[in-house]
């Protein structure tokens, strides 16, 4: 039972980084130099990696998301 809800956590890491990242808008990726298609790409396929996943969950919440909010709150949205 407790291997279960440490799969369950870990699997809800990198889920947790896909919708923040599917929830970005693009020409906050473009000012980060980011791609959204592959971190979301990357992010879908961790969420069946267990403890591969988690990393690369954390990674993306720890150093790209925090980039990426750190730009949106700083530059105003294009005007379209």
């Amino acid at each position: 039972m407790l291997i279960a809800l440490v799969l369950i956590g870990l699997a809800l890491i990198p889920l947790w980084g896909l919708v923040d990242a599917l929830t970005r808008p693009g020409w906050v990726w473009q000012k980060a130099r980011q791609s959204k298609r592959a971190w979301s790409v990357g992010l879908a396929i961790s969420l069946f990696l267990t403890v591969a996943g988690a990393i690369v969950g954390i990674f993306y919440l720890a150093a790209i998301r925090r980039d990426l909010v750190a730009i949106q709150r700083r530059t105003p949205p294009p005007v379209s």
